[in-house]
Formats: C-alpha cells, sequence, structure tokens
C-alpha cells in the first residue's frame, strides 16, 4: 500500500483493510518504510528515463531486480508519505518485476500511476474527470467495499475464464 497519508494513519487503514497485523508493525519495521527510505533503498537498484517526455525505469541488473524482490515485494507491506512520482515509479518497477498492480486515486495527482497500472479504479462520486479517463473501473459510491466486492468478482471471472480455457 503506498500513501501520501502520515505513518499512524497508514497503519489503521492498512490494518482495516486487512493488509496488515498492528502486532506486526511492532515486531517487525521492515513493513513499514517512509517514501524517503524506499527512495534510498531502490535508487541504487533503478535507472531512470526519459522518452518523449515520460519517465520510465530500468532495472540495473538481474540482482538487482531480485534484491527488489527480496528487499520491497516480499517485505515491504506500507510505504506512506509517498507522492505521485513514488506511486508511478513504485508501478512502473511492479511491471518490470511481472507483478500485477492496482491503483486506486481520486486525483490528478495519480494519473501516471493510474494509467501504469494494470487496472485502475477511480472514486467515481469525489474523484476528479481526469483520474476516470484514467481508470478501468470507477466505483461510483466512493465505498471501499465496493473495491473490494469488485475485485472479487473480477478473481472469480478470471478464475470461470481460465477454467473454460
Amino acid at each position: 500500500m503506498l500513501t501520501g497519508d502520515y505513518r499512524e494513519t497508514a497503519i489503521y487503514v492498512a490494518h482495516e483493510a486487512g493488509i496488515i497485523d498492528k502486532n506486526e508493525v511492532e515486531s517487525d519495521e521492515g513493513q513499514v518504510l517512509s517514501a524517503e527510505d524506499f527512495r534510498e533503498k531502490v535508487e541504487s537498484l533503478v535507472s531512470e528515463n526519459v522518452t518523449e517526455g515520460r519517465k520510465s525505469w530500468s532495472f540495473n541488473s538481474m540482482d538487482a531486480l531480485k534484491i527488489f524482490r527480496c528487499e520491497i515485494v516480499d517485505r515491504v507491506k506500507i510505504v506512506y508519505r509517498c507522492n505521485s512520482d513514488d506511486k508511478h515509479m513504485f508501478v512502473a518497477l511492479m511491471n518490470v518485476h511481472g507483478s500485477n498492480c492496482a491503483v486506486i486515486a481520486d486525483g490528478i495527482n495519480d494519473v501516471l500511476a493510474l494509467e501504469e497500472s494494470m487496472v485502475g479504479f477511480a472514486m467515481g462520486e469525489n474523484g476528479c474527470s481526469v483520474a476516470r479517463d484514467a481508470s478501468q473501473i470507477i466505483l461510483t459510491d466512493d465505498n471501499f467495499v465496493s473495491l473490494f466486492n469488485s475485485v472479487k468478482w473480477g478473481r472469480n471471472m478470471m478464475d470461470n475464464c481460465r477454467k473454460f480455457i
């Protein structure tokens, strides 16, 4: 979970969403990183490229990809105080890593992350029109229960398609 919120708020929201157990946070600090610490860990592993005004990232080596997987993907559950570049970079790196990534956003600042993600969710009531246009799924009621239901039904449909094929 990447968020612009402060640490305590991020942990609370992640706990409520079932992403993390509060007891785990106290026993293992490696699961919760500030965006600054995240950038510091990733900085030596990746190269930033700009093509036609658009940023992209690539891993410096196969070892860097393995380190990213072990240090970030398999370990970190929350990155807090993120800006839009952090979110865009993370989603792009997850794509290079070969992992599916979903983004939930309501503002224009997260449009690049929405476009880069496998599935983009936008808030329909309070989200801006640019975020809705960049998303594949719009939550008309801005309710996280709807988000969980859409993921559940999406997974169900994917499983059924796989069984059929």
